[in-house]
Order: C-alpha cells, then sequence, then structure tokens
C-alpha cells in the first residue's frame, strides 16, 4: 500500500468517528504540553536558585552564635543556654588576624523607632563596619551601599561611635517627603543621630519593604541599643576558594579558644559556621529534586493520558463477546426454516458464535442434529 492509500485511510478512518478522534487529539496535546509545563517549572526553580546565589560570594564564610538547641541566636541571654557565649566585636575583629581571613563583615541588628517630630516609623537598625573602597563601587553586586545621595561613614565614625546614620529610600520619604534628608537629625529610641547619606532604591519584595531600614556604626549600636557584650554576625572573606575547609577549621579553633571549649571532653561549640557555597549545592540539589519529581509526575500522567485513550478508541464490545465482521453477516443471510424450527430462540440469537447455525456451510445439518 503506497503512502498516500494509506493517509486516504487514515483520514477517511478519522472522519468516520469525528468525536473520538477529536477527544484523542486533544488529549495527546493536553498531555505534550503538561510534560512541556513541568518541564519549565522545573527549570524555572533551578534557575531561580542559581540566580538568588549568585551575588553570594563563593569564598566567604557566615559565622553565628548558637543556642544548645542548635538555633542562631543574637545574644547569650536570648539563646536559651546560659553557658553559650556570643561572638563579640573585639573577637569578630580578631578574625582578622587569622592566615586564611582576608576581611570580616561584622553586623549587628535589630528593630527600634524612629521618630522626627511627631512622626514614627518602626525601622531595622544594622550596626555594620564601614565600608570599604570596593564595597562603595556602584556595581551590581555590592547594592548593599549603593548611595542615592550623601556618603557613607568612616572608620573614624565606627573607631569614635559616632551618632550617625544612611537611611533607606522609605526612611527618607516618610521624613523627609519635600527637604532634604542629608544634614537633619533623626532620633531612635530617642537618641539624635545626624543623616549622612540615603541609599539608592531598592525593589520592593512580596512582604517586606527592603527600603525601611538604617545602617549605622556597628559600636555605636552596640554601646546604644543592643550591648557591647551583645553577640554579632560575621561574614568572613577567605583567601580563596581552596582554602574553605582549611580557613573553617581555623576560625573553629580560633572561636573555641576564645570560648573555652574543649572538644576532646565533649563539650558542643556554641557557634555556628556555614559556606555560602555549600548552601548553594543543597538549594540546587533540593531545585534539582524538585524538578525531577514534576518530570516523573508528567510522565505518568502522560501515560496515563495515553491509556485513557487507547480504552476509549478500542473494541467497545463486552469481555468475552466475539463479533462476527460486517461482511460476513452481510453475505449469510437469516435462515427462515430454523426459526420455524425453533421458535424460542429470537431472530437475531442465530448469528451468534455460540449458535450452530452460524456455520453456514453446515447449517441445515446441525440444526436438524440440535432440534432431533
Amino acid at each position: 500500500m503506497s503512502f498516500l492509500r494509506t493517509l486516504k485511510a487514515a483520514i477517511e478512518s478519522l472522519g468516520q468517528s469525528k468525536l473520538r478522534s477529536l477527544l484523542t487529539i486533544l488529549g495527546i496535546i493536553i498531555g505534550v504540553a503538561a510534560v512541556i509545563i513541568v518541564l519549565a517549572l522545573g527549570t524555572g526553580a533551578t534557575q531561580s536558585v542559581m540566580e538568588r546565589f549568585r551575588f553570594l560570594g563563593s569564598n566567604q564564610l557566615e559565622i553565628h552564635s548558637v543556642s544548645s538547641s542548635g538555633m542562631m541566636s543574637s545574644s547569650a541571654s536570648s539563646s536559651g543556654n546560659p553557658e553559650a557565649k556570643p561572638i563579640t566585636f573585639e573577637e569578630a575583629l580578631g578574625m582578622e588576624e587569622l592566615s586564611l581571613v582576608e576581611r570580616v563583615h561584622i553586623s549587628l541588628g535589630g528593630s527600634r523607632i524612629v521618630a522626627r517630630g511627631w512622626a514614627k516609623l518602626d525601622t531595622s537598625i544594622t550596626g555594620t563596619v564601614a565600608p570599604t573602597t570596593e564595597e562603595l563601587v556602584q556595581g551590581e553586586e555590592n547594592s548593599d551601599w549603593i548611595l542615592a545621595k550623601g556618603e557613607p561613614f568612616t572608620r573614624e565614625d565606627v573607631e569614635y561611635e559616632a551618632r550617625v546614620c544612611v537611611i533607606g529610600h522609605t526612611v527618607a520619604e516618610e521624613f523627609f517627603l519635600d527637604e532634604e534628608p542629608v544634614g537633619q537629625t533623626l532620633r531612635i529610641n530617642g537618641i539624635p543621630f545626624l543623616v549622612i547619606g540615603v541609599f539608592q532604591e531598592k525593589p520592593l519584595e512580596r512582604f517586606y519593604d527592603p527600603n525601611n531600614y538604617i545602617k549605622i556604626p556597628i559600636s555605636t549600636a552596640a554601646a546604644e541599643f543592643f550591648g557591647r557584650d551583645a553577640s554579632v554576625s560575621v561574614t568572613a572573606d577567605i583567601v580563596s576558594e581552596e582554602s574553605i575547609d582549611a580557613a573553617t577549621a581555623e576560625i573553629a579553633a580560633y572561636l573555641r579558644e576564645r570560648h573555652e571549649i574543649d572538644v576532646m571532653a565533649g563539650e558542643e561549640d556554641d557557634f555556628d559556621i556555614r559556606s555560602f557555597e555549600a548552601q548553594a549545592k543543597a538549594a540546587m540539589e533540593s531545585a534539582r529534586t524538585f524538578s525531577s519529581l514534576l518530570s516523573g509526575l508528567a510522565a505518568v500522567s502522560l501515560i496515563v493520558a495515553g491509556l485513557s485513550v487507547r480504552a476509549h478508541t478500542g473494541d467497545r464490545h463486552p469481555q468475552g463477546h466475539r463479533s462476527t465482521p460486517r461482511g460476513y453477516r452481510s453475505a449469510v443471510p437469516p435462515r427462515s426454516h430454523c426459526i420455524k424450527l425453533d421458535r424460542r430462540v429470537p431472530r437475531h440469537s442465530c448469528w451468534h458464535w455460540s449458535h450452530p447455525c452460524n456455520q453456514p456451510l453446515q447449517h441445515k445439518s446441525l440444526c436438524r442434529v440440535r432440534l432431533a
């Protein structure tokens, strides 16, 4: 059979049952579309994770103080472990003396009430060290210190606990709508601070406002709001990616010595060291697992849809019933004497395979034998 004749026969077959053909095509389209959409969702999730961790340094370590239950804490008193010691500002600065640590970024924060006149705003206050020259570069990777107005505080401001601040865009809009904010004064928990800069506006997030924050020198934050023995969060820049494991061991040994932790005696660490690279790998593995699960679900759905289509387009006769070909039925006309001899059998039953009259070559003899 040529290709054209095959194609013509297929088209004629589809035309004989238009509704069934339409449902079959619709099932195939929906199944394929579901697979494509699910695979796209998995790929999008993986790319989203990669985008989130793209700006995190692969040669950085995060150091936090933790409680005996393993929860991070901002101070020893809030950790729930009376024997846990905080990572103080002085201890964090001492990490810069380690051989594998290039620089440390220290922060200490919380929520405080900011006021100017009668206006008040609950704002996130972050105490941090002065930014370096590289961090002030107007680049995408250093977006934490991109300023729209003014200038950041310096090392001298951190050293002398200066009451200066750099405010976010939301704070500037709330208190200085028609005024120049640089050079004005804000009160944080009743303490006056001089505004020396305004951060560039960041894109709004879904669940919080990323522009509602203020940065002040970390020494001032410790002295005025959080206490000098408050535990700080530390991000350490390591000299190279290959030194991550060695630097982790070096920082752990340094903190154990400062906190007098005897590992040989079975004492647990009251700090936690995490690598951005490890977090990125864990998130990527989770995204890949999620994508694999979605792909498997889509494949199973497509197989089930195919089986359903096959069941609806297959033989619709009851199970165990053997139908006679259409041409054979037309070739063997009804036998009137069979109906006269056996009136208990309906006329259409004469063509069932179980009836001897359905065998035309021995029709008369079989009927006589059965009725005899």
